[in-house]
């Protein structure tokens, strides 16, 4: 029998999980211009596969969480991993121009929606308890944050050397890899291995694994945890979140090179700024992640750390519009570094994704949220656009991005239940005391 210790190969799972999300999209970003060259058409004319991915990758979202109920997290995250890897490695050998190139990437996306925090929630909440969540977590956003600095170290090498068509075969191979892994080691839950979720006593275990079973047989159809979904107002509360938090991201994704290069930072420096951000972010997801899991509450650090960065994002905007280059290169290097700090929210914005649902319904809740955030996945950039625009300076998408932080930040405070560290999962166990009566659930919390 496997002890419950196992569930942090699970955490290492999901490590693969974050590594290969990075890698589908970041290896076409970094090769469009080259790309473009080749196909002999402006640079422009590609942004349309970035749209494509994402369009395919949020909107199906909830397709995934329809698909992990059946196949459970194991094959729909493992599938989604060699099939967004397989279509990397079709779009080195098959793209020859827009259309091809959209083909390849809808596959892409179509494959990536197991991958974005629809399923994974599902995983993680099944082999850890609310005390350890945030840690696990912190190991999936790890997982791109590592693979982005590695990517800007390999992939220029790789495109100076023998061409663009190489990062796809390569870093789709890598993935596929990953993937393999993962089908390997992966488990959907830790009854599958004969032992319990870590961090809850055999007794708690036994009694939310069995209120989970009672939930099953009320609610047996896939047609009925979608409807209680679509019913349940935090679905809707906490969509408008994601949404407003992934049009920053994907504002910021967007535009925030564009803007340095704009203002006439040297591109050397810029990439010096992009890998020590990426080293400071693992450490910052790990800071938040672990506080959520022992002090306060997930949403209110959340919270915090939001505004704080919504905050920075209006002082990047003043430095940017008003001294530009001229503004003293080691001041800026430290301010981006503290801005990197309070920018590692996702491994917190995807373990309360999880929570504000009861455990029958996670594998389906995360995806329909997923797909709500597609609002701001697609939008952002072009509301930025809009923005930018208008502003006539590229660092004007900080006006756009900003607000969306503090707003998201304001809805979490007010409107998000209170989860994790001094108050656990909460959901889970009012869910366990309707199905098995508060004495059963109290004699096993005791």
């Amino acid at each position: 029998m496997a002890t419950p210790k196992y569930a942090w190969v699970i955490a290492m799972g999901c490590f693969c999980i974050g590594i290969v999300t990075m890698g589908g999209i970041s290896v076409f970003n970094y090769c469009m211009a080259y790309m473009a060259m080749d196909f002999g058409i402006d640079a422009t004319g590609l942004a349309v596969v970035t749209s494509t991915y994402t369009l395919f990758c949020n909107g199906l979202s909830w397709f995934a969480g329809i698909v992990c109920r059946k196949l459970g997290p194991r094959l729909t995250i493992g599938l989604g991993m060699c099939g967004n890897s397989i279509a990397q490695i079709c779009t080195g050998l098959l793209a020859n121009g827009v259309m091809s190139t959209v083909i390849c990437y809808a596959f892409a996306g179509a494959f990536a929606c197991t991958l974005v925090g629809s399923v994974m929630p599902k995983l993680i909440s099944d082999w850890f308890s609310p005390r350890h969540r945030g840690k696990c977590n912190m190991f999936y956003t790890m997982g791109p944050t590592l693979m982005g600095a590695l990517l800007g170290i390999v992939i220029p090498i790789l495109i100076n050397g023998p061409g663009w068509r190489t990062c796809f075969y390569g870093i789709g191979g890598f993935c596929l890899l990953l993937g393999i892994i993962f089908l390997l080691i992966v488990r959907d839950t830790p009854a599958k291995l004969g032992t319990y979720a870590f961090g809850y006593t055999e007794e708690e275990a036994a009694m939310l694994v069995e209120s989970l079973r009672e939930q099953d047989q009320i609610q047996n159809t896939t047609g009925k945890a979608l409807k209680k979904v679509l019913s349940y107002p935090m679905t809707w509360i906490f969509g408008i979140v994601y949404a407003l938090w992934m049009g920053y991201f994907a504002g910021m994704n967007t535009f925030g090179n564009a803007a340095l290069i704009e203002i006439g930072f040297d591109i050397t420096f810029i990439g010096a700024i992009n890998s020590v951000s990426s080293i400071v972010m693992v450490g910052s997801q790990l800071l938040w992640s672990t506080m959520s899991d022992y002090v306060w509450n997930r949403k209110a650090i959340l919270a915090l750390i939001c505004i704080i960065f919504g905050a920075m994002m209006f002082g990047l905007f003043y430095i940017l519009g008003h001294q530009g280059t001229s503004v003293n290169h080691v001041f800026f290097f430290g301010f981006m570094i503290v801005y990197a700090i309070f920018g590692g929210q996702g491994a917190l914005m995807n373990t309360i994704n999880c929570e504000i649902y009861p455990p029958s319904i996670r594998s389906v809740g995360p995806g329909i949220v997923a797909t709500i955030s597609m609002i701001g996945s697609v939008g952002g950039p072009l509301v930025c656009a809009a923005v930018v625009s208008s502003f006539g300076a590229t660092y004007g998408y900080l006006l756009f991005t900003g607000p969306c932080q503090i707003v998201a930040a304001i809805l979490l405070w007010i409107l998000v239940p209170k989860t994790g560290g001094k108050h656990g999962d909460p959901l889970a166990i009012k869910e366990a005391e309707e199905t098995l009566g508060e004495e059963a659930v109290a004699a096993a919390r005791s």
